[in-house]
């Protein structure tokens, strides 16, 4: 009986050890790897201050700063895949994949990132116009500049955005109802787009400026009404109008700047 009830022990003990997940060689042994990383901006400046975390899944695993040499280290395990993050209010949000091998022996990871400064203060450059004649849509061109904007004040409540936008031309006559009611719709526009990114409103300033700039950056084909040409000497009546395109130098027609609060 002794002897019976003995075994049926080591039974229950086997099937425990089997039931357990399994861990990996290097886990029980303690192995880990070091991920040695350098943090340089895009102008060739050393990056400090900037706050790196690694997350496996949706989970932070670790969080550290480089250096004022630009430098960080974090002690992951090996064997699986990282993400990691990199934020600070000089320069524009950014992530990195990272995949450590699995191994049973200690392991240096080098990791190398460059980091976008944070227009502050001054105008973003946008490549094309944030807004095309005649439209209140942002351009699909910009998206890619509207979305890195958003990015890097979600991951940074200290920035706002101050923005002025412009219709596309000074509101006079029988235009004016139009061109302010342009105006009004790529401001509306513009803080949609934030609002839509959970930006908070209080974060953001849009304002509406009449006084075009004559200082066009962009070329582009217009269409414009002109009257046709009347043949002959018949009855007066009212010179029909037709469209015809005309290539001009269109200024931006919205500005946006992004600032630090105090």
């Amino acid at each position: 009986m002794k002897l019976n009830r003995i075994t049926h022990i080591a039974a229950l003990i086997a099937l425990f050890f089997i039931s357990l997940p399994q861990i990996s060689t290097a886990q029980m042994s303690g192995v880990t790897a070091l991920v040695k990383g350098k943090v340089s901006s895009s102008t060739g400046n050393i990056a400090d201050g900037v706050t790196i975390t690694a997350y496996k899944g949706s989970e932070s695993i670790r969080t550290t700063k480089s250096t004022p040499e630009g430098k960080f280290t974090i002690v992951l395990q090996p064997g699986m895949q990282y993400r990691l993050t990199f934020a600070s209010t000089k320069y524009y949000y950014h992530e990195e994949q990272l995949s450590i091998p699995a191994s049973d022996k200690y392991q240096e990871v080098p990791v190398q990132v460059t980091l976008k400064e944070l227009e502050l203060g001054k105008p973003y450059s946008f490549s094309g116009l944030i807004f095309e004649p005649k439209s209140s849509d942002i351009a699909s061109s910009v998206m890619q500049d509207m979305e890195a904007i958003a990015n890097a004040m979600r991951h940074n409540s200290k920035l706002t955005l101050n923005g002025t936008v412009y219709p596309d031309e000074t509101p006079s006559g029988k235009k004016a109802v139009a061109q302010n009611s342009l105006a009004a719709s790529r401001k509306s526009a513009i803080i949609a787009f934030f609002q839509s990114k959970n930006i908070a409103t209080s974060n953001i300033s849009i304002e509406i400026n009449t006084n075009i700039t004559t200082n066009g950056s962009f070329e582009r084909m217009i269409s414009v009404e002109t009257v046709a040409p009347t043949k002959g000497k018949k009855k007066k009546k009212a010179p029909a109008a037709i469209s015809a395109m005309k290539k001009v130098m269109v200024p931006q027609n919205a500005v946006l700047v992004m600032q630090v609060a105090s």
